[in-house]
């Protein structure tokens, strides 16, 4: 049904935005690519290109497109149940607006700076 349908969303919604550590896709400075765990986070080509770790506002930004149909689109209750509230949406999208700014990340960042 549409509800249980609804109730699998917000619970996938509530392990990407509030899942941390190593295995975790949250971080400082936005959503991770990947969990931190994986071979694949933070790796970097010779040509010195990082798509895949610390964050990619991109991806960001299809999560927070997501997330607001969730909570636009479907009953509350069953939303608000899987923890996704506007509250969560609104932190995220003020994370994502300061990926926008330059500032250099210090403990959770790709090398070369810049890259991730």
């Amino acid at each position: 049904s549409n509800v249980t349908q609804t109730a699998i969303w917000a619970k996938q919604f509530q392990y990407l935005l509030q899942s941390t550590g190593d295995n975790g896709f949250t971080a400082k400075w936005g959503l991770r690519t990947t969990q931190r765990s994986t071979p694949c986070y933070n790796y970097s080509w010779e040509h010195g290109d990082c798509w895949n770790g610390p964050s990619w506002p991109y991806e960001t930004s299809r999560v927070l497109t997501g997330l607001a149909n969730l909570l636009v689109d479907y009953p509350h209750n069953v939303v608000s149940a899987g923890q996704m509230t506007p509250q969560v949406f609104q932190d995220l999208l003020v994370q994502y607006a300061q990926q926008h700014t330059l500032t250099r990340a210090v403990n959770d960042t790709a090398h070369p700076l810049h890259s991730g």
